[in-house]
Order: C-alpha cells, then sequence, then structure tokens
C-alpha cells in the first residue's frame, strides 16, 4: 500500500510538471503542432489528411510526411476541444505521464530484487526511475509540446513491460508485439532502432520464448509485422524516407566538395600548387567519401554522450532544451549517480547479467539513428529513445549510493533539490520569454492582423523572414479541410516581379526568404494600398520605415512591423 503511495505522489508531481499551464508554456505553438491540429481536424471533417489522402498510414503535410500513431492520437482531443493549443498538446502531456507509470513497472521488472528501504517507506529502483523521469527536464519539455516522440517513448516502453511480464505469461505476447508497432510507427528514429531491440530481446530469452505456446509467439510476430512492416518498407523506399534522405549524412550535397577541399589542401601542403592538380594515391585513400561519411558519423556518435550535451547546456535549440547554456539534458546532480550506475552495471552480483545486457545494448545502438543525420548526436529528439537507459542507469546509480554512504546519499538529495529548484524555476519564468521566438509565438496574431486589416487595403502581405504563415493561417482560420483540398493547386500570385506567395483573398502569405523593404516599396508600380506585416528581423524595417504598428515578443523586443509604401 505504501509503495502504491508513494507511486501515486510520485505520478501527482509528473503530472503538475506536464499539466501546468500547458497551453501557454512553452510560450507559442510551432509549425510542426499546429501540422498535428490541422491533419487531426482535417480527419475529424473529412475523414482525409489536408491533402486528400484517405485515412492514411502516412501522412502528407507541407514540410514532409509524417507517421501516423501521434496524428491519431490528436483526433479525440481536437474533436472534444476545437482546434486549440491544449487540444493539440493534451496528447503528448499524457503520453508523458503514462511513460512515467510504465517505467516504474519496468524497472520492477528488470532490477526487482533492490529494494529501498527509507525509514518506514518500503520503496525500490521503480521508485526511483518513476522520479527521475517524472522530473526529468528532458521529458518534461517534450510532453508540453505536440510531437511523436513522447508516442514513440510510451510504446516503447509498454512493448518492454508486456515482454517481460510475457516471459511468467505469455498472453502478454500479442501486447508487447502491437506496443512495438506502434512505438515504430509513432517516430521515424524508432524504425531502426525498434526493430533490432526486438531482435535482441528474441536471442537474449530464446530459451525461454520458444518453451513458450506456438500460438502466442505468432501473434506477436503478426501483431509486430502488421505495424512494422508498411512503416519500414515505406520509410526506407517510400515516401516517408525523404525526411531521412533529406538528413542523412549519406546524401549530404557537400560531401563531393569536401572531399575534393581536402585532397587540394593536402596538394597545396605538400607544394604541389596549379590547377588541375590529380591527387596521389594515399590522398585519395585517406580523402574520399566513405571516409568522410564514417568521420561524421563517430563524430555525431560521440557527441551524444559529451558532457556538455547530457549535463551542462544540452541540445542548443530551444525547442528541444530550455537553456542553451545552463541547463542540459540531465542535471548536473546526476553525474555522480550516472557515473556510479555505469559501475553498478558492471557487477553481476549488483544486477541481474540480461538487464545490464539490456542496457548495453540499449546505449551502444541507441545513438545510431541521430548520428546517420545531419546536426545529429545531440539532437534531443533523435536521441529521446536512450532516456530510459540513462534514467534506469542513474536511479541504480542512486541505490548504489544509498547502499554504500548513507551521508553521501544525503549530499545528492540535497544537490538534487538545488538542480530542480534552479531548473525549473527558471523554465516556469524566464523560459515564457525565451521560448516565444523558437515555438512561433505571434505568428497567430499576424494571421488575425492580416484578416481585420483585409477589408481596407487592396493587398495585405505577410512576410515572416525564414517561416510562412500558410500553416498558422490554416490553424488559425480554422480553414475548410474540404475547402483546402479543393484547391487546385494552392495557387500561386505574383504581387510584383519579385514577390510570390499563396493568397487567399487578398492576403498573401510569401514563402521563407529575407526581402528588403525599404527596396521593395520603392519598385515602380507597387500598389500603394497595401499593407506589409513583416517580421521585425527583415533587414533595415526598424531604421528606415514609419511604422503603423508594432508587435511586441513577450520580452518587449519587437517582432512585426506593421507599414504600408509611402
Amino acid at each position: 500500500m505504501k509503495r502504491l503511495l508513494a507511486l501515486g505522489v510520485i505520478l501527482i508531481l509528473a503530472g503538475l510538471l506536464r499539466f501546468y499551464n500547458l497551453s501557454t508554456l512553452p510560450n507559442g505553438l510551432h509549425w510542426d503542432e499546429q501540422d498535428t491540429g490541422y491533419q487531426a481536424f482535417s480527419l475529424i471533417k473529412t475523414g482525409r489528411d489536408y491533402f486528400g489522402n484517405p485515412l492514411p498510414f502516412i501522412f502528407h503535410s507541407f514540410a514532409d510526411y509524417r507517421t501516423p500513431v501521434f496524428i491519431y492520437s490528436a483526433v479525440p482531443f481536437v474533436a472534444a476541444f476545437g482546434l486549440t493549443p491544449l487540444a493539440v498538446r493534451l496528447p503528448s502531456a499524457i503520453y508523458g505521464l503514462l511513460s512515467v507509470l510504465l517505467i516504474y513497472y519496468l524497472a520492477n521488472l528488470l532490477f526487482e530484487h533492490l529494494p529501498l528501504k527509507i525509514r518506514n517507506l518500503n520503496l525500490n529502483v521503480g521508485h526511483l526511475a518513476a522520479f527521475a523521469l517524472a522530473v526529468s527536464i528532458w521529458q518534461v519539455l517534450y510532453a508540453r509540446q505536440s510531437v511523436e516522440c513522447n508516442a514513440m517513448l510510451t510504446f516503447m516502453l509498454l512493448g518492454l513491460v508486456a515482454f517481460y511480464k510475457s516471459l511468467a505469461d505469455s498472453r502478454w505476447l500479442w501486447v508487447s508485439g502491437l506496443s512495438f508497432g506502434l512505438a515504430v510507427a509513432s517516430y521515424s528514429p524508432a524504425k531502426f532502432f525498434v526493430p533490432l531491440l526486438v531482435v535482441f530481446l528474441i536471442m537474449l530469452y530464446m530459451k525461454r520464448l520458444f518453451s513458450l505456446p506456438r500460438r502466442h509467439l505468432l501473434l506477436f510476430v503478426i501483431c509486430f509485422a502488421l505495424l512494422t512492416a508498411p512503416i519500414e518498407w515505406d520509410g526506407f523506399f517510400g515516401l516517408s524516407g525523404t525526411r531521412f534522405h533529406d538528413l542523412s549524412i549519406l546524401t549530404d550535397p557537400t560531401l563531393a566538395s569536401a572531399v575534393n577541399y581536402q585532397r587540394q589542401y593536402s596538394n597545396a601542403a605538400k607544394g604541389h600548387t596549379g590547377i588541375g592538380q590529380t591527387p596521389n594515391f594515399l590522398d585519395r585513400l585517406t580523402y574520399n567519401k566513405p571516409q568522410l561519411i564514417l568521420s561524421t558519423f563517430f563524430q555525431n556518435y560521440l557527441d551524444v554522450y559529451s558532457t556538455q550535451y547530457l549535463f551542462t547546456k544540452g541540445d542548443q535549440n530551444l525547442r528541444q532544451s530550455p537553456d542553451r547554456d545552463a541547463i542540459g539534458q540531465f542535471f548536473e546532480s546526476d553525474v555522480l549517480p550516472f557515473v556510479l550506475g555505469l559501475f553498478a552495471l558492471t557487477l553481476i552480483k549488483f544486477v541481474p547479467r540480461k538487464s545490464a545486457y539490456l542496457l548495453a545494448f540499449w546505449f551502444l545502438v541507441g545513438p545510431i539513428p541521430s548520428a546517420l543525420t545531419r546536426g545529429g548526436g545531440a539532437h534531443a529528439a533523435r536521441t529521446f529513445l536512450l532516456l530510459p537507459a540513462f534514467i534506469f542507469t542513474i536511479s541504480i546509480g542512486i541505490y548504489y549510493l544509498f547502499s554504500k554512504s548513507r551521508v553521501l546519499f544525503s549530499l545528492y538529495l540535497v544537490l538534487l533539490a538545488f538542480s530542480l529548484l534552479n531548473t525549473y524555476n527558471y523554465f516556469f519564468g524566464i523560459y515564457r520569454f525565451e521560448s516565444a521566438p523558437p515555438f512561433q509565438w505571434g505568428f497567430d496574431q499576424a494571421v488575425k492582423l492580416a484578416i481585420t486589416n483585409s477589408p481596407r487595403y487592396s493587398h495585405v502581405v505577410v512576410d515572416l523572414d525564414t517561416d510562412s504563415a500558410i500553416m498558422a493561417y490554416l490553424f488559425t482560420t480554422r480553414m475548410s479541410p474540404a475547402a483546402f483540398q479543393a484547391l487546385e493547386p494552392l495557387p500561386t500570385v505574383r504581387l510584383t516581379s519579385d514577390l510570390s506567395g499563396v493568397e487567399f483573398g487578398n492576403i498573401l502569405l510569401l514563402p521563407p526568404g529575407s526581402r528588403t523593404w525599404t527596396d521593395i516599396i520603392k519598385q515602380p508600380g507597387f500598389p500603394k494600398n497595401t499593407l506589409i506585416i513583416s517580421d521585425a528581423r527583415q533587414p533595415l524595417i526598424d531604421t528606415q520605415v514609419p511604422h503603423l504598428q508594432t508587435v511586441l515578443y513577450p520580452d518587449s523586443t519587437p517582432f512585426l512591423y506593421l507599414f504600408t509604401p509611402r
């Protein structure tokens, strides 16, 4: 009873961190979140994605092709709450909370012999793992935005829980196969990792598995294959594979020029200057595409385990880590238990051998999907599947510390309390300002301003610099998906010889691009009765164009300028 009460307290804490002010923190709703909402909205209204594909297994979006699980998960919430930030973020928060519960049960299955008796509380490593995930800033940040990786993590943990339970009761096997399949169908990096994880588990427990009823094993394979095969086939050979193709280090278009530069630089260093120098055999052997790909891969792989990424600075994208300078993917206080946990995993009498093998596999194979992509390595979303392995290791380290020295354990608790206070004070405070630009705060305001002012002007132009307003327009206006699907195709409109974009009525939404409006509005024939709603980052606007209105970020810095030609 006390164990369940302690778990309940942990879940309440996890819920508070994930659901409090969910609509407004992070501050804004970025493109992918709006895309998820509008896809769900389109399914509700038409039974199709917004490009008209009926009940798709792979969703066609503007930016790429998306996996299905998270979008379908959003449908009941959009149906219940409308096309709102709360509706599109609730599924992720719920997945995040379920992951805390699942990691508790999985930790107990993997490390059931490690009790933790603190005074009259009879706890175990499961409580430590659940608490560590409950307060993990890495998981909390993703649970508070509408992204696929939380769904992937939840189904992967459920697949593991069901798999280990099936070793005692084979009726759980179909749940495991189905859950692993849903993990693959949730997020692209799982396409590589989860099938290998399944193969590893089968090899690790082959004798016990083949002693189970054949019909249950067959059901496991069928459930897993029904969801995995279409995703894997399409992911590598079909439309959804375009995302990996565009990001892969194997298809980097700069490879050839980088190799040529290395060879020419080597020639010059040896005194062979001049145009058209042929590289010698040693340079061709040393500087080539396979060498460069392998070098990039190993650099990305090692970046995953850099202390800067894990404990001090984290991912440098503010969508994926709340502070570029002082907050890592884990707390700095986690360094000691992580190191102790790695040591404890090598002690056969301390950790079950097969559980240690599982974590070793997780750490060795988990970074590969991220390492194969440009800008991979220290990328919080693509390495998210590693989170449970870190949580288990940290939890084992805390237990080991507790078992060896109560004084050091108490000191760790003090450091952890300071880390929690520092991190979440920043997250629920300053991060409200910091998250506004990366989460595209105010894009809905730009659309609303365009609609409000459209009756007064012959043209209203929305220019968001390196971003497009089209998804914000669809999301904010709740445009009928059927009407959008009926466009043949999305019209391209030219306001002047230099501008083109997508037009809805007299509102022109410009594609991403940097423009100097001080020059554009001086061109002959540029319509005078035009309202320009422009990102404040556009060159020279703030100093040379009189503004009708300025829209400020929450920290009072300029975000949008509204102006007309003189």
